[in-house]
Parts: C-alpha cells; sequence; structure tokens
C-alpha cells in the first residue's frame, strides 16, 4: 500500500490522504461484523480517527525513508553519504571548508609589486592573504585576490577591507568595490553534484570541456567557465574577445601553479590562450618550461530587486530572512542551483522559490541586473571577464 515501483517512473507513493482514505476502509471492513452492525465512524475526531490518523502517518514517515533510499542512487537527487559513494566513482572526495575570497583594489606608487601572501584586514578583524602577486599599474592600481585566513562562511560586503597589515613600499591603501565571494563549512549538495558533472571530462584532452573539469575540481577554485575557439578568426563570445585556436579559461580562486598545470596536462601543443595572468610551467616529464594564460575575472556586484505585499501574518525580520535566502541560493547553497558564475545566463525565476520560502508574502516580481549601474531585467548574461557578486546591500526589497 502506498509504495509503487514502476520501471519507467521509478519509485512513487500515494498521497498521505489517500493512504487513510484506504486504512480507514480497511477498519470499516474489519468492524463491520454483519449486516447489522453500523459502519465505523472514523472521522479525525474520533477515537478511531485518531488511531487511523496515526497509522497513516507511520505508513508516510515509512514511504518518505523509501523514497529517500531510492533517490540516493541518482546523482542529481542524492545526497550525504549517499553522494559521497556516487562521487567516489569519479573517484571524487566531497571538498570540507573553503575560505571567502576577495578582490581589493591596491592603490600606490606605479611598479610596486603587491607579494604573494601580502596580508590585508577588513573592519571586522579578518585577515586575508594575497593569491596572485600584481603590479601596480599606470594609473596607480591593481587588482588582487586575497584569501580569507579563516575557512568558512566569512562574510566581506563592500568596501570592508581597508587596513594593510604587510607594509610594503609604494603601496598605499586597499579597498574593495565588490562584496567578496563567500566560502563555506562544507560542500553543498549542490556545489558536489555540479562538481561530479563537470569532472566527467577530467578524462578526455584537448577540450575546453576536459580542461574547466579538471580546473574546477582544484582547491580552492571558487567559479570556472571554459570557452573555446576553433574557427580561423577571433570570435567575440559571453563578451569577450578569443584568438582563433585558442582557449579562454576564466578562474576565480585557486593556486596559479596548479591551474597552470592543468592547462599544461589537458591541451596539447599549438593551442592558444587569452586571459590577464601569467604561469609558466615546468614539465614533469622533460623539465621544459611553458607560459599559459588564463583569466582571473574581476569581482562585481550584482543586484537584486523584490518586490512584493506585506500582510499582517509578515515577519518582522521577513527583509532580512529574504535577504538572506536569496544570497543562499546565489552562491549555490540550495539543490537545484550551482553558484552564479562567469559566463552563464542567469534568469530571475531562480530565486523565487527561495524568496517565497523566506517568508515573501503575496509576491509580485523579482528583477535582476549585471553591472550593478545598469537596469532590471528577467535575465542577465554574465560576461566570462566578470565574476558576480550579491551582499545584504544591494538586494532591493519593495513593499507595495
Amino acid at each position: 500500500m502506498a509504495l509503487i515501483f514502476d520501471t519507467e517512473t521509478g519509485v512513487t507513493v500515494e498521497e498521505t490522504a489517500k493512504v487513510r482514505q484506504q486504512i480507514a476502509s480497511n477498519w470499516k471492513k474489519a468492524f463491520n461484523v454483519s449486516e447489522d452492525t453500523p459502519e465505523l465512524v472514523t472521522d479525525p475526531e474520533t477515537p478511531a480517527g485518531q488511531l487511523i490518523d496515526g497509522q497513516a502517518a507511520l505508513v508516510a514517515q515509512k514511504d518518505s525513508e523509501l523514497l529517500r533510499l531510492a533517490n540516493g542512487f541518482n546523482p542529481k537527487t542524492a545526497t550525504g553519504v549517499f553522494q559521497d559513494a556516487l562521487a567516489q566513482i569519479y573517484f571524487l572526495s566531497r571538498q570540507v571548508a573553503q575560505p571567502t575570497y576577495v578582490t581589493c583594489q591596491c592603490k600606490g606608487l606605479q611598479g610596486t609589486i603587491i607579494p604573494y601572501g601580502a596580508v590585508v584586514q577588513d573592519v571586522n578583524g579578518n585577515k586575508f592573504y594575497n593569491t596572485t602577486p600584481n603590479k601596480i599599474q599606470e594609473g596607480g592600481t591593481v587588482n588582487c585576490v586575497f584569501r580569507c585566513a579563516t575557512y568558512g562562511a566569512v562574510e566581506v560586503g563592500i568596501d570592508t577591507v581597508q587596513t594593510i597589515i604587510t607594509a610594503t613600499p609604494g603601496w598605499d591603501s586597499v579597498s574593495n568595490s565588490a562584496a567578496g565571494a563567500t566560502g563555506r563549512d562544507v560542500e553543498t549538495q549542490a556545489e558536489f553534484e555540479s562538481r561530479r558533472y563537470e569532472s566527467v571530462s577530467k578524462n578526455a584532452h584537448g577540450t575546453a570541456e576536459s580542461v574547466e573539469g579538471t580546473v574546477a575540481n582544484l582547491s580552492g577554485v571558487i567559479a570556472c567557465s571554459c570557452e573555446q575557439n576553433r574557427g580561423d578568426v577571433e570570435i567575440t563570445k559571453m563578451g569577450v574577445t578569443i584568438p582563433p585556436h585558442s582557449i579562454y579559461l576564466s578562474v576565480y580562486g585557486g593556486e596559479p601553479s596548479e591551474i597552470g598545470m592543468a592547462i599544461h596536462m589537458k591541451l596539447g601543443g599549438g593551442c592558444g590562450f587569452a586571459g590577464n595572468q601569467k604561469v609558466t610551467i615546468k614539465d614533469p616529464t622533460v623539465g621544459s618550461n611553458h607560459d599559459y594564460y588564463f583569466e582571473i575575472p574581476e569581482a562585481s556586484p550584482f543586484g537584486i530587486k523584490v518586490t512584493m505585499t506585506k500582510t499582517p501574518q509578515t515577519a518582522t525580520t521577513f527583509e532580512d530572512d529574504i535577504k538572506t535566502a536569496l544570497i543562499q541560493n546565489f552562491e549555490g547553497q540550495e539543490s537545484e542551483y550551482g553558484r552564479v558564475k562567469m559566463g552563464q545566463t542567469v534568469y530571475a525565476s531562480r530565486f523565487y522559490k527561495s524568496a517565497i520560502l523566506a517568508g515573501a508574502e503575496n509576491l509580485q516580481s523579482i528583477k535582476i541586473k549585471f553591472p550593478f549601474s545598469g537596469n532590471y531585467q528577467d535575465k542577465i548574461d554574465i560576461p566570462l571577464d566578470k565574476l558576480p557578486t550579491l551582499s545584504k546591500d544591494n538586494i532591493e526589497i519593495e513593499v507595495v
């Protein structure tokens, strides 16, 4: 009763109301000892109805557990140890804590090098280490990606990284025009499944997919996207120009040397590269040096506008609850979606469920915009050289 096995649709269960109806029918038959016996009353407020409700609840609980077990065999729906077991087939393990990364604008004297490991600090006392040594360019500014010293979900708001800890001659100030890409304590179901899906191409060679699948599995990589141009002329794709016979790898987070080695192992000679970051790799077999380029995307604010009607039942903390839910959705903390990243099309509709579950009663609309100075729309194409970031300051909730 209630549990249905079908080779076409898999395991399904009946609704609890139908299960209760079937149980009540069995009770009536059991107590119908003769034609003169009145039919048993099974309404919920009767003693028999209370027992039937309890029995139906037990059946529904049993069905839910069996459904969960059945879904554990599907990579798209598996969670916990079942997802870990499926990932082992691909030689993958769930990543644990990951730090927050933030792109900072370092200002000072042209030609000054911001060294690897240089330390800065935000207004909350969190320290961050520079992951990409860079030289201050003409105009007195250079973008550097900093990694939080504390692993986990450390939120970094706009213009909160302001203090230089590692004194460097010629380096005058630091700030961040976009929020950080928030880390997490453990890889979520959605993030793990997205990484597993991309890893299927890891064993290939010579394709953009093989590079992306390999780089996405490197430790510390927040987001990765790769496109290629196999033609004889340059093309414009996802907001960037890709030279002929080249790949355009955009990756945020991770160690440049590991990224470069992944490119070296997955692409053959003759392939071109594009990007703002150069890395030199020594071939582990023959010892020759090879130069590769990839793009470290510029972190840029993303905006969301929620329009709703406030009702008497709306909680007093509804705005903060909705903003928190939207950020979790944006960062890939929900099962349906991965993190919003460069080189993808983002639809405002992905945020509807999160807003409603967080308390957005009588939701009118959700609009998104990128860059933040643009107009609100229903969908946005994110360029390959831009990493969208979201903070509560950039979420607008309009109550009409």
